[in-house]
Parts: structure tokens; C-alpha cells; sequence
């Protein structure tokens, strides 16, 4: 039995105006066969507001997810006495790597300006899903919003466009991988 990971089989979901769970109007998450993605994902948050399904992933690492902090904090005393205190901080960040051709690339930005030119609104806070569908990982977040608007650059080649949230809390569960027989 060989371990399989198929990119396609990850789905990336933003739903901004709105909190809470990416889920459909059944509450499980909804599939699709959208941009050919095996298993591909078209959700909704609860009251039915819209997310985004970020498309055109760069090649090698498109996705990286990751708290804040460690779990916990270690001090040894001077006698060697070892105490540990739980770090309670489960906010982190999702950065996001693009195609620098990728549709994705225009709805972000006109989110993030939403945030600029309208603060108090929230309109470019929402939750933030990553899903890969072959393996059962998933990485959650009720509040993101985000982080850094990706750079600019432009070569004789296609660059990547990499964006970055900040998520209050961020739930990660790891699966164990696809396979194939």
C-alpha cells in the first residue's frame, strides 16, 4: 500500500462577512467537482453567506498553517526540577502560496481593501478552512482575516503570490494520509 497525496484533494475556503463554521445548508461540508480538485469543496457559513474557494496553487508547499505559540512553556529550575505551564493562545496564521495568474489573487485583495478603506465594518473577517480531502487534515477558524497582502513581483517566469491570515483561534487535526492499494 502506497501513501498518496494528491494537491488537488486540498481545498483552501474563506468566508468573509461572516463567523463561525464553513458548512452547507445539510451542515457537513459540501462537495463539488469545482476546478477539477478531486472532491473539491463549495461552501457556505451559516446564514448562507458566500465563501471563496482559493484557486491556483503554486507548485511545492501552497499552503502552511501554524500556531503562535507552543502548547506549553518549560522552566527548569536550578536543581534540574522541570515545571511546564499550558499556553492557552491557540491563535496562528495560514499562509497561502498562488500562482501569480490565479483568479484567487483579485477576490483577495478586493477583501483586504475592504478592511482598509471600511475598518469597522468586518467585512474582511470571516472563517477560514483548509481541508485536505484525501487524508482527513484540517485546519479551522471561526475569526481570520487577512495578515499581509501578498508582494508584487514579476520575472520572465510565473512567481508565486503568497498571502497570509491571521486566525484568533486556530483548530488543526491531523489525519493520516490518503492510500492507495
Amino acid at each position: 500500500m502506497a501513501t498518496l497525496f494528491d494537491p488537488q484533494s486540498t481545498i483552501i475556503s474563506f468566508a468573509p462577512g461572516a463567523t463561525g463554521s464553513i458548512l452547507s445548508a445539510g451542515g457537513g461540508l459540501a462537495a463539488g467537482g469545482l476546478g477539477g480538485a478531486a472532491g473539491a469543496v463549495l461552501a457556505s457559513i451559516g446564514g448562507g453567506a458566500p465563501s471563496i474557494v482559493i484557486t491556483g496553487l503554486f507548485s511545492g508547499t501552497f499552503v502552511k498553517v501554524q500556531r503562535d505559540e507552543d502548547a506549553y512553556k518549560k522552566k527548569t529550575g536550578a536543581n534540574g526540577d522541570v515545571a511546564r505551564a499550558k499556553v492557552r493562545n491557540k491563535g496562528g496564521s495560514v499562509a497561502v502560496t498562488l500562482l501569480q495568474t490565479s483568479p484567487s489573487n483579485a477576490l483577495l485583495s478586493a477583501i483586504h481593501q475592504l478592511g482598509e478603506v471600511f475598518p469597522p465594518t468586518g467585512q474582511d473577517v470571516g472563517a477560514l478552512q483548509v481541508q485536505d480531502l484525501l487524508g482527513g487534515t484540517t485546519a479551522h477558524a471561526a475569526v481570520a482575516w487577512i495578515k499581509k497582502v501578498a508582494n508584487v513581483e514579476f520575472a520572465d517566469d510565473i512567481l508565486a503570490r503568497e498571502w497570509t491570515f491571521d486566525c484568533e483561534s486556530i483548530d488543526i487535526v491531523h489525519g493520516s494520509g490518503g492510500t492507495i492499494d
